[in-house]
């Protein structure tokens, strides 16, 4: 991949003057990590990380002359210091990984139709997936089962449209169950978004376009349903559209596979047709709230990323939510998510991005945030314009290359909820 590329999804975005200091304030400790990135305009590797506790995994997947590896660096958040490192060979390595899960036995990386289990205290490895393997991210459960899921709008041709959610034996390497289910909100799944979350006892699904909830035990069997209290400034309009979409999709879907079984032909669409897909996007990102993601927080509350019409890439809201209670503890409006035009403060552009990928979402914890950039923070000097900063960067990536390095932010006392 190209630099100039890479530029633009992550230094330019799009700009806000919305100011993000009062939502999170660079405590001035980083961690730099050894590997240059990129160097000479041309990517080294992918690269992601995960938070588990008082610790960060970092995941890079790098190219050298003999081979392709995976490495997994530990690095501790008392100190910012790496205290591990694993190298995993194996011809998957060879291909890019998707998501990941972290734990204290396991870690799984997500491939194509694949995963691989590695198991951190012997070091050995295990490859588990085939064609019909469509899991993509999960939660460990405990020392040995895992909850796998993916929400996707497939084609007939491809498998089901919906929600795919599964438990799997770590230890035997084998499904416990799998379950496949409607999903309200399937047309919302081409976006970047994550709707599930599970701990130790259940399984949480969330409808992005309603909030409702749905809680699952270890079984897959639904034992609730919640409706979050979600502010929405207009219910009644999300209800029609996601309506809407869904019973097109869902008819779509039907005629295809049963046209396909009376001829043995796929016909044409317009509901898996890119424009369709892009049409249906800025649509429901002009005029639509949505919830864009839920992720973990601490053993009670998870975090609702929020989306408002024309947020773009500027900014979210942000909503913590005790799942145990039902109670929003705090919100967080307009956090800051892309650089400013005008630099006031460090944060106007070493921002914390909450609309990123899964495999990138900031790392909550104890009242803090963790966040990687490729740019090097020392270079800010009180700058007031975004162009001179930005060349400044850039330049110094030409001359040094560019290493990933992850910054601690403190939160304010009211975002570090129980």
């Amino acid at each position: 991949m190209k630099l100039t590329a890479l530029i633009i999804s992550i230094l330019l975005t799009l700009f806000s003057t919305h100011s993000s200091r009062g939502q999170y304030v660079w405590s001035k400790k980083m961690y730099t990590d050894d590997m240059l990135f990129w160097q000479n305009n041309e990517i080294s590797g992918k690269i992601g990380y995960k938070g588990l506790r008082k610790e960060v995994r970092l995941f890079q997947n790098i190219r050298t002359d003999n081979s392709d590896v995976l490495i997994v660096k530990t690095i501790g958040l008392n100190n910012l210091r790496q205290s591990r490192i694993d190298t995993l060979r194996d011809s998957i390595t060879s291909e890019t990984f998707g998501n990941f899960i972290v734990g204290d036995s396991f870690d799984i990386i997500f491939y194509e139709k694949k995963m691989l289990v590695y198991q951190r205290s012997s070091g050995r490895h295990s490859l588990y997936g085939d064609d019909n393997f469509v899991y993509n991210n999960g939660y460990l459960i405990n020392d040995s089962l895992v909850c796998l899921y993916r929400v996707y709008n497939y084609h007939p041709a491809d498998g089901f449209s919906g929600l795919h959610l599964a438990i799997f034996n770590l230890n035997k390497m084998e499904f416990v169950t799998t379950k496949k289910i409607n999903f309200s909100g399937i047309g919302l799944s081409n976006m970047n978004a994550n709707w599930v979350y599970a701990n130790s006892e259940y399984i949480y699904i969330v409808s992005p376009m309603t909030g409702i909830l749905h809680k699952y035990d270890k079984t897959l069997t639904i034992i609730d349903t919640i409706i979050m209290p979600i502010n929405w400034s207009n219910i009644d309009k999300n209800v029609a559209f996601q309506y809407k979409i869904d019973s097109t999709i869902s008819s779509e879907y039907n005629r295809l596979k049963d046209t396909y079984a009376m001829t043995g032909k796929w016909v044409r669409n317009y509901v898996y047709n890119s424009d369709f897909i892009h049409k249906t996007i800025d649509d429901i990102r002009a005029h639509y709230e949505y919830i864009e993601k839920m992720m973990p927080y601490n053993d009670s509350v998870v975090l609702l990323v929020f989306y408002k019409p024309n947020y773009n890439f500027e900014k979210r809201d942000l909503i913590y939510y005790n799942i145990n209670s039902n109670v929003v503890v705090h919100s967080d409006s307009e956090w800051q998510c892309s650089a400013k035009t005008i630099i006031n403060d460090f944060e106007d552009y070493f921002t914390v991005n909450i609309f990123v990928s899964p495999n990138n979402f900031p790392y909550f914890f104890n009242g803090k945030v963790y966040y990687p950039t490729f740019a090097n923070p020392n270079l800010y000097k009180n700058d007031k314009s975004l162009d001179i900063l930005i060349n400044k960067i850039m330049g110094d990536g030409k001359q040094n290359g560019h290493k990933w390095r992850l910054l601690e932010y403190n939160l304010p006392p009211y975002n570090q909820a129980d």
